[in-house]
Order: structure tokens, then sequence, then C-alpha cells
């Protein structure tokens, strides 16, 4: 499981698995090619169906997350009202984001340099510690359960809000280089934090024992299930697909 773990990261960062021929980078460009006209072959008013799909629904569900998290999220911390630790958590939040990913780039694109690697770890050490922060008020002080729903609420209405944006930047502006750079960053930092997620979900289950490993078993034995029968649905619309082609131009002819 860490060897997978493992794997996961360095196929996250541009590197090939075990069973996988392309990385996440050409593995992304293809999920997104048919939403952002990469080939040119789309139907008319293609965007105008997409945002009527996923635009319109994105934005009720973020509109509604919203909402329930700014009337709805409870902290109970006075004096700091519950709607400043919504607003202001959510904005910390989303800078420290930005920050870590501007001092990681910039470490990267300087040749390494050890200035941009001690910004990098001090950004680090601030992230690491506001995550404990979190976990000590939502899981050790009192009233914990109260907190943790509300950090709860709270992160599926910034995670919504992200959605949203990320679905109106592949839907509207497919061509425009700045829109598609932003979203494969998105997409690719939340695929890393669900898969680094799970896979820690993962780890953990195998050090209860007997029991743990059956689970991941279990697991695993579904996602190939699922993987594979995904897979031969498709092979056999393909087929189906052909099969009607070829009925309806042996009647036309």
């Amino acid at each position: 499981m860490i060897r997978d773990t493992r794997e996961f990261r360095a196929w996250i960062n541009g590197s090939h698995a075990r069973g996988v021929s392309e990385g996440w980078s050409e593995w992304n460009a293809g999920q997104l090619a048919t939403l952002r006209n990469d080939s040119n072959a789309q139907v008319p008013r293609y965007r105008f169906w997409s945002t009527l799909a996923l635009v319109v629904p994105r934005f009720v569900i973020s509109t509604l997350s919203a909402i329930v998290a700014v009337t709805g999220a409870r902290f109970d911390a006075p004096p700091v009202p519950d709607l400043l630790w919504v607003l202001g958590g959510s904005v910390a939040a989303w800078v420290l984001l930005a920050v870590w990913s501007v001092s990681r780039r910039s470490y990267l694109s300087s040749g390494l340099a050890q200035s941009w690697r001690w910004t990098k770890g001090c950004v680090q050490v601030v992230a690491v510690a506001a995550v404990g922060f979190i976990v000590v008020v939502c899981v050790f002080v009192e009233k914990r359960g109260l907190r943790f729903s509300g950090f709860l609420i709270t992160l599926y209405a910034n995670y919504s809000v992200a959605a949203l944006l990320m679905t109106i930047w592949v839907a509207w502006f497919p061509k425009t280089m700045v829109a598609r750079a932003l979203t494969n960053a998105a997409y690719r930092q939340a695929d890393a934090a669900l898969g680094t997620a799970l896979s820690a979900v993962l780890i953990i289950i195998c050090f209860i024992g007997e029991i743990g490993l059956i689970m991941v078993d279990k697991v695993q034995t579904l996602v190939q299930f699922n993987d594979r029968y995904s897979h031969t649905q498709v092979r056999r619309g393909a087929q189906v697909v052909g099969l009607l082609g070829g009925v309806a131009q042996g009647m036309l002819s």
C-alpha cells in the first residue's frame, strides 16, 4: 500500500506508474479534451448545452452550500462570531494555498535556490501548524462535535465555489491559457489531496490487523471490478454504435 501511494504521488507529479501508459498531465488533458473542444469536433452551440448541463447545476449547489455555511456553520468560540470564523477561515485558507503554490513554483523555477527553499519550508510549517490547530479544535477541545460539523460545512462550501469556478473556466474559456493553467493546477491539487487522503485511510486500516487487510482487499477488488466493467461497457457501446451505423447505412442504400 505504501508503494502504491508513492507511485501515485509520482504519477501526479508527472512520472509513469505500473500499468499506466501516460502521466497525469496527459490523462487530465484527455479527460477535458471534449469539454474544451481541443479537436474542434463539437456540435453547434455546445457551450450553451455544457453551461446548461454543468455550470447551472454547479451554480445552484455552490450558492446553496455558501448560504448554509454562512447561516448554519457554528463554532461557538466567543468573542469571535461564527460568521467571522467562516469568512476569515475561508480567506486565510485560500491565501495560504496561493502562497504555497507561488513559493513551490518559484522554488522550482529558480533552480532550487536556497532562499526560495527556506521560503517554501516556512510556508509548509505554517500550513502544518494551521492543520494541527484545526485538528485540535475539532477533535480535542470542548464542543468539538459542533466545531467539526461547522468545519465540514465550511470546507464543502469552499469546495463547491472552487468547483464552480473550475467548471466556468473549462466550459467558457477553453482556449485561454491562463484559465487552462489554473484549472489544470487546481485539478492536480484536488486529485493529489483526494488520493493522498484515501491512501492514508487505507494505510491506517492496514495496521488494524487481519480485519483491516480484508477491508483493503475488498476495496481494491471493488475498484478493479468497476474499472474493468467500465472499459467493457465502453467497448460494448462502441460495438453497438458500429452495428447500428451499419444497419442504418444498409437501410439507406
